[in-house]
C-alpha cells in the first residue's frame, strides 16, 4: 500500500449519525430490570444498534440497508400487565384509606401515585416487540418497544431502505398466472380487495358517555334540588365515570376508533381526574382551616387528619357553582360522545381493486 492511499484512507470522514427517537431495554418480557438499554442511530447507508449496560459497557451492531429483509412487530402483554398491576395497587391503597376512616394522607398519596403510573402506561400506548430480519440473523430492537415508536421508526426507515433496495410494487404480486384454470384465482383477489375497513363503535364507549350524561343530569338536579341521596349518587357516578374512562382508554387502543370519540374519551379521563384532585384538595384545606379556627378558643391542637365526606363537601361555600359547572360539562360531553358514536362517519379509504384477468388480457 502506497503512502498516498494510506493518507486518503485516514482522511476519510467518519459517517454522520443521527439518533432515531425512542429508547428501551432489550427484553421481550414484562420485567426488564438488568437488561441493556438499546438505541438506534442512522447513517447514510446503515443503521447502528447501540446497547449500553448501565453506562459501564457498550456494544454496537451495524445493519446495512441493502441487507435488511423485514421488520417483525408483535404485540406483547407487558402493557396490559402493568396497567393491571398499578390499577389493583391503586384500588388496594384506596380501600386501606377507607378502612382507616378516611384519615391520614399516606394511603391516598400511594393510591394517587399508582393511578398516575397507570395513566403513564395508558399514554405510552400498547407495547410490542420489534425484530429486524436479515438473511443470517434476527435482532431484537429494544428501543421500538411500543406500537407508536415502531410506527414512527418504520416511517423513517422505510424510505432509506427503499432508496438502497428499490421501491417494491405490490401490484406485481397480483398478476395472474397464465395457466389453464387460473381464471378463478385471478378474480378472487379482486373481489376480496373491495372489502374496506370499518371503524365500529364499542359498547364501552356508549356506557361511558351515557354514564357521563347521567352524572351531569344528577349533578344539575343536586344544584337546584339538594338532598342527601343525590349528592351520594353524584359521588358514586363520578367514581364510576373515572373507572370507565380508564378501562375505555385501555380497550380503545386495541381497535380503530373515530378521532372525535378518542378525543372525548381522553378529555373525560384527564379532565375529571385533575378536577377531582384539585377541588378536593382545595376544599380539604378550607375544611382544615375552619376546624383550626373552631378549636382555637378551646386551646386544642388542630386535627391533622381530615375526614371530608360528600355531605360535608356539599356544605362548603361555593360548591353550588362547582356542581353547576360539573353538571353542564358532563351533560355536554355525554351528548357529544353519543352523537359522535351514532352520527360520526369514519374516514377510511378503500384500497384500489387488484387487476382482473380480463384487464390483464386487454393490456396485453
Amino acid at each position: 500500500m502506497t503512502t498516498a492511499s494510506v493518507a486518503d484512507e485516514s482522511s476519510t470522514p467518519e459517517p454522520a449519525y443521527r439518533r432515531l427517537p425512542g429508547r428501551g431495554r432489550r427484553t421481550s418480557g414484562c420485567v426488564s430490570v438488568g437488561a441493556t438499554i438499546s438505541t438506534i442511530w442512522l447513517a447514510s447507508d446503515h443503521l447502528l444498534l447501540r446497547e449500553s449496560a448501565f453506562g459501564i459497557s457498550e456494544t454496537y451492531k451495524r445493519f446495512y440497508f441493502r441487507d435488511i429483509q423485514a421488520f417483525i412487530i408483535r404485540r406483547s402483554p407487558r402493557w396490559m400487565a402493568w396497567i393491571s398491576v398499578w390499577t389493583i395497587l391503586s384500588l388496594l391503597f384506596f380501600f386501606c384509606w377507607g378502612t382507616a376512616n378516611w384519615r391520614g394522607w399516606g394511603w391516598p398519596f400511594f393510591s394517587a401515585l399508582c393511578f398516575v403510573l397507570t395513566m403513564v402506561q395508558l399514554a405510552r400506548g400498547p407495547s410490542c416487540v420489534t425484530y429486524l430480519m436479515t438473511a443470517v440473523q434476527r435482532e431484537l430492537l429494544g428501543s421500538l418497544n411500543t406500537v407508536r415508536k415502531a410506527r414512527r421508526g418504520l416511517k423513517t426507515l422505510a424510505p432509506l431502505i427503499q432508496d438502497k433496495q428499490g421501491v417494491f410494487d405490490p401490484a406485481t404480486l397480483a398478476q395472474p398466472i397464465q395457466t389453464p384454470g387460473s381464471r378463478a384465482a385471478a378474480v378472487a383477489p379482486a373481489a376480496a380487495s373491495h372489502v374496506s375497513v370499518v371503524v365500529r363503535a364499542s359498547r364501552i364507549h356508549f356506557v361511558l358517555f351515557a354514564t357521563t350524561f347521567a352524572g351531569g343530569c344528577i349533578a344539575l338536579w343536586e344544584t337546584f334540588r339538594s338532598s342527601s341521596g343525590t349528592i351520594t349518587a353524584t359521588a358514586i357516578l363520578l367514581a364510576t365515570i373515572i373507572i370507565l374512562a380508564v378501562v375505555t382508554l385501555a380497550m380503545q387502543a386495541r381497535r380503530r376508533v373515530n378521532k372525535t370519540v378518542t378525543a372525548l374519551t381522553w378529555t373525560i379521563t384527564i379532565g375529571y381526574i385533575v378536577a377531582w384532585i384539585v377541588i378536593y384538595m382545595f376544599y380539604a384545606t378550607v375544611y382544615s382551616v375552619q376546624q383550626a379556627v373552631h378549636s382555637a378558643p378551646q386551646q386544642k391542637p388542630p386535627d391533622v387528619n381530615v375526614e371530608l365526606t360528600p355531605g360535608a363537601l356539599r356544605r362548603m361555600p361555593g360548591f353550588d357553582y362547582v356542581l353547576l359547572v360539573y353538571g353542564g360539562c358532563s351533560a355536554a360531553l355525554g351528548v357529544a360522545g353519543m352523537g359522535a358514536l351514532f352520527f360520526g362517519r369514519p374516514r377510511v379509504k378503500e384500497p384500489p381493486p387488484l387487476p382482473t384477468k380480463v384487464d390483464t388480457d386487454a393490456a396485453a
